[in-house]
């Protein structure tokens, strides 16, 4: 299924016992992405709190260089 519309479709089409069992699914799912504090994923990767923190890190040492080298 590649569109929501795709997903909502089969989700409708559901009996309750099946319905109930993607509903936990995908509550684990969220859940698991939430314990591992991701905020962006998608086919290329996913970008954590962890990935954000770094590259901040990364840009503010290169600032710092570059004030350092302008004095």
């Amino acid at each position: 299924m590649s569109t929501l519309a795709e997903i909502e479709a089969a989700i409708d089409a559901l009996p309750p016992d099946q319905l109930r069992e993607v509903l936990r699914h995908t509550q684990s799912r969220m859940s698991q992405m939430t314990a591992q504090r991701y905020f962006y994923g998608d086919a290329h990767g996913r970008v954590s709190e962890t990935d954000l923190v770094a590259e901040a890190d990364a840009a503010f040492l290169a600032d710092d260089r570059d004030e350092e080298r302008a004095k």
